[in-house]
């Protein structure tokens, strides 16, 4: 499947009342793991990269947020939109699916065990940027703001304490006293006015910064996009689907596998071919004896089946396979020497009845020229 990279989804954040899924028991070690291009940290939204990878083989799903305090981050299938993980929790009973993540580390990296089929598909992996951060950094300016306020007030009381003391203890005239302590308290109410409003002034032009920042840099959910592909290999039999033989000769048949036209990032050659005859194993088959099968490997991996002294019991189905391979089969066919000698007779017998009757239509058109001339 082929997804164009300009393609646009609507990043809506899944949430489901689900529990995570329990710990998978301990699974074989992996046949191939397939690494996968790593997005930058700059990856816009709905970005989206191409992986191909074997089927059976394991495949890394990359995602990279733009700092390390973004905790909320999940692998959705588009598919039908199952989510897989949040956080480092699993919510899928298959064991195949698991989160890799380090403490500090930007990169959240899906990995798929055993490959499927059906796992082909775009996934999502959607990053939801952290706005307590800038909640916080809101509130901590807030505080400092209303600190300094708070000693300003305290200065300006204690300048006007100050000053109703020394008139005080100046004793002046009480109608001077008294203009004093009027004029210093509407000048303290003044300064006071003025600091809360220049305190707003500020706290609204911190929000205002803070919201541009957070529209600037994509607040909400950013949706990075994987396409993974699944290709399938598939065993070749050379030849028209049948194969001719006459009893007591051997049977060589060879079979290679092919890789799908797109080819993964990592193929895994198989380690063994098996050969079937009429749905039986014939690789180790002792009963029969005289089977060999030798398999060559390198870029191409081919496997040669030969069986010795064939009888009429060897004929039938012969299929090659390999491990997340598609099969490929051949009839044989087995024919004993005296069903080929009896074949001969009959064939020169029925050309020998022909005979008589090739010559009695050559003198019949031979008579039928004569006659006409003559008539002529």
């Amino acid at each position: 499947m082929t997804v164009s990279p300009s393609m646009e989804s609507s990043s809506i954040w899944l949430t489901q009342n689900l529990s995570p899924s329990t710990t998978p028991e301990a699974l074989p070690p992996l046949v191939e793991e397939v690494a996968a291009p790593v997005l930058g940290a700059t990856a816009k939204n709905n970005s989206m990269i191409n992986i191909t990878a074997q089927l059976g083989a394991s495949v890394f799903l990359p995602c990279v947020t733009h700092h390390s305090m973004e905790r909320q981050v999940s692998w959705v299938r588009r598919r039908d939109w199952h989510i897989l993980t949040s956080g480092l929790l699993t919510y899928t009973k298959e064991g195949r699916f698991t989160m890799h993540h380090s403490e500090g580390s930007t990169k959240w990296t899906l990995a798929i065990k055993y490959l499927k089929l059906e796992d082909e598909g775009v996934y999502e992996c959607q990053v939801m940027v952290m706005v307590v951060v800038v909640v916080v950094v809101v509130v901590v300016v807030m505080v400092v703001v209303m600190v300094v306020v708070v000693v300003v007030v305290v200065m300006v009381v204690v300048v006007v304490v100050v000053v109703v003391v020394v008139v005080v203890v100046v004793v002046v005239v009480v109608v001077v006293v008294v203009v004093v302590v009027v004029v210093v308290v509407v000048v303290s109410g003044m300064v006071v006015v003025v600091v809360v409003v220049v305190v707003v002034v500020v706290v609204m032009v911190v929000v205002v910064v803070v919201v541009m920042v957070v529209i600037s840099t994509g607040g909400g959910v950013v949706a990075q996009l994987v396409n993974l592909t699944v290709v399938e290999p598939r065993a070749v039999i050379p030849g028209s689907g049948e194969h001719h033989v006459q009893s007591g000769s051997e049977i060589s048949l060879v079979c290679y596998i092919e890789q799908a036209p797109a080819r993964p990032q990592s193929p895994v050659a198989p380690q063994y071919i098996f050969w079937y005859h009429n749905a039986r194993m014939i690789n180790y088959d002792r009963e029969r004896g005289g089977v060999r099968v030798n398999i060559e490997t390198g870029k191409h991996v081919r496997s040669h089946l030969s069986v010795t002294r064939a009888t009429t019991a060897d004929s039938g189905n012969y299929t090659c396979t390999a491990a997340n391979t598609r099969s490929a089969s051949i009839t044989v066919y087995v024919t004993e020497d005296n069903q080929i000698a009896a074949i001969q007779p009959r064939a020169v017998d029925a050309a020998g009845s022909l005979r008589p009757c090739l010559a009695l239509l050559l003198v019949t058109i031979v008579v039928a020229e004569v006659i006409c001339r003559a008539t002529h």
